[in-house]
C-alpha cells in the first residue's frame, strides 16, 4: 500500500534527514565511514540477490536465517557472562526475592521480567537462565519480523528485515545484558503484526482483543511500550474499515487490555492472599527527575538517584515530577537544548550491547588468532554494529524519497515520532531505541526495495 500525502513525506524526510545525519556524524572508530560505505554497499547487494528469488522458495531461506541466527544468539547466551550494569542487579536481586520468597505487595518497575526470570531461577538460579530466555525472544522475534515484512512489504523483498536483524550485532549481543530489551522488541513488533492482520482480517475481532493484551503485557515488561497505544488509534482512525468495524476494533482493544490487567490483579492478589492493586502502581516517575537533569543532558546519573531516594518514599514520586517541573519553569531555553541533545544521544550510537558483551569473556576457552583477540573482536563487533545502523537509517530516509510513501515508512514515522515525544521529558540512554529497530528494518527494506526497482528498470530501458 502506498500514500500520496505531501505533509507525511516531507515531514519524513525532515525528521528522517535530521537523525540520519546524527547517526553518519557519529564515528567511534577512525575506520567507521570505511566500514559505513562496505556495509552498506553489501546489504544493497544481497538486497538484489533476495529481490530476484522466487518468493515461493523464501521458507527454506528462512528456515536457515532462523537456525543460523538462533544459533549466534543461543552461543552468546551460553558462553558470554552477563555483564553486571544497573539493570543486571535490579532485575536480578528481585527475581531471586521472588524465586525465594515469593511475590509480595510491592511490585517492582517492568515486574513481569524479574517475575519470569523467578519461574527459571526456581530450577536453576542463575544468570544464564535470563540470557536464554532473552536469545529465545529474539529468535522468535526474526520470524515475527519476517511475517510482518510480507504484510507490509513486497513479498520478495519480506526476507531482507528477517537477515538484517537476524544478523545484526546489535541484537545479537542484546542477549547478554539482563534487561526487557529482547522481550520488550519481541512484545512489540507482535503487537505490530497482529494488528496489521486485525486491519486486513476486519471479521476477526480477536486479533484487536490480542493486540490489547499484548499492550496491557507489554507495559508491565517495559512501560515504554505504551507510548505506541495512540498509533494504533490513529491507523484506526484513518484506516479504510467502516465507522462500525473502527469503533469494534477500538473496543476490543481496550477489552483485551482490560482482561489481562484483571488476570494480572487477580494472580497478584491470589499469591499475597489479599486484593491488592500493585500490579497496577509499579512504575516510578524517577526517568522524568533523570530526563529533566540539564547538567547531565537528561541521561542517567547518581546525582538524582540520591535526591530521589532521600525522599520519604510515599511522596516521593510526586516531588520528583514537582522538582521536574521546576526545572523546566525556570531554565525553558535549556530545556529546549538539552531536548536536541538527548534526541542525539537515543538514536545516535547502536554500539552499546557490543560494547560491553565481550569485556567479562574467558579468550581461553576458545582457541583464537591473534588478531581476534578480546580488544580487537570488540573493535569489528562496534563498527559492523553502527555501519549496518547507519545503512538502515540510510536507506529508511530514502524511503521518503519516492512520490508515494509506503505503508511500512509511514509506520516507522509514527513510532519515531512517538518515541521522541515521551524522551523529550523521560531520561534517555543509547540502548532505548533497541525495540524500535524492527520497524526502523522493515523501514529501510522499503527503501532498499525503490533502489533495486529502480536499477531493474533502468537496466531493462538499456536493453
Amino acid at each position: 500500500m502506498m500514500i500520496n500525502n505531501k505533509f507525511i513525506r516531507y515531514f519524513g524526510i525532515a525528521i528522517f534527514g535530521y537523525l540520519f545525519f546524527q547517526v553518519a556524524s557519529y564515528t567511534p572508530t577512525h575506520y567507521q565511514v570505511l566500514i559505513n560505505l562496505l556495509v552498506t554497499g553489501l546489504i544493497y547487494f544481497v538486497s538484489i540477490r533476495i529481490f530476484g528469488l522466487d518468493p515461493q522458495n523464501h521458507w527454506k531461506i528462512i528456515l536457515g536465517i532462523l537456525v543460523f541466527g538462533g544459533a549466534c544468539r543461543f552461543l552468546i547466551a551460553i558462553y558470554v557472562p552477563t555483564k553486571p550494569v544497573s539493570d543486571f542487579e535490579f532485575y536480578n536481586s528481585w527475581a531471586m526475592e521472588f524465586s525465594s520468597a515469593g511475590i509480595q505487595n510491592v511490585l517492582p518497575k517492568n515486574y513481569l521480567y524479574p517475575f519470569l526470570l523467578s519461574l527459571g531461577y526456581r530450577i536453576y538460579p542463575d544468570p544464564l537462565i535470563g540470557r536464554l530466555i532473552n536469545g529465545l525472544a529474539s529468535t522468535f522475534t526474526i520470524g515475527i519480523v519476517y511475517l510482518l515484512g510480507r504484510e507490509l512489504l513486497d513479498s520478495r523483498m519480506a526476507l531482507m528485515p528477517a537477515l538484517i536483524i537476524a544478523f545484526f550485532p546489535s541484537e545479537i549481543g542484546a542477549v547478554s545484558l539482563l534487561g526487557t530489551e529482547s522481550i520488550a522488541t519481541l512484545i512489540l513488533v507482535l503487537i505490530g503484526f497482529i494488528f496489521v492482520l486485525g486491519i486486513k482480517d476486519k471479521t476477526k475481532r480477536r486479533y484487536f482483543l490480542i493486540t490489547g493484551g499484548l499492550i496491557c503485557l507489554g507495559f508491565h515488561f517495559r512501560s515504554s511500550i505504551i507510548f505506541y497505544l495512540p498509533i494504533l488509534v490513529l491507523f484506526l482512525l484513518y484506516s479504510r474499515l467502516e465507522r462500525a468495524h473502527k469503533k469494534n476494533a477500538f473496543m476490543a482493544i481496550l477489552a483485551g487490555a482490560v482482561i489481562v490487567q484483571a488476570l494480572l490483579i487477580s494472580g497478584h492478589s491470589l499469591m499475597t492472599g489479599k486484593l491488592t492493586l500493585g500490579s497496577i502502581s509499579s512504575q516510578d516517575s524517577f526517568p522524568i527527575l533523570s530526563g529533566t537533569n540539564f547538567e547531565h543532558n537528561g541521561a542517567w546519573n547518581s546525582d538524582d538517584v540520591e535526591l530521589y531516594y532521600s525522599w520519604p518514599e510515599e511522596n516521593r514520586d510526586s516531588l520528583a515530577q514537582l522538582e521536574a517541573y521546576q526545572r523546566i519553569k525556570n531554565n525553558p531555553l535549556l530545556f529546549l537544548r538539552t531536548i536536541m541533545i538527548k534526541y542525539s544521544v537515543l538514536f545516535k550510537d547502536n554500539t552499546y550491547s557490543t560494547r560491553l558483551i565481550f569485556e567479562d569473556f574467558d579468550w581461553s576457552l576458545w582457541s583464537m588468532p591473534s588478531f581476534l583477540s578480546g580488544k580487537n573482536l570488540t573493535i569489528i563487533c562496534v563498527l559492523l554494529s553502527q555501519a549496518t545502523y547507519f545503512a538502515i537509517w540510510g536507506f529508511s530516509f530514502l524511503s521518503f524519497m519516492n512520490k508515494k510513501v509506503g505503508i511500512a515508512s509511514v509506520t516507522i514515522l509514527a513510532v519515531i515520532v512517538f518515541t521522541l515525544l515521551p524522551h523529550a521529558i523521560l531520561e534517555v540512554q543509547p540502548r532505548y531505541h533497541h525495540y524500535i529497530m524492527p520497524y526502523l528494518i522493515i523501514a529501510s527494506s522499503t527503501g532498499l526495495s525503490n533502489m533495486v526497482r529502480r536499477e531493474i528498470s533502468l537496466e531493462k530501458s538499456e536493453n
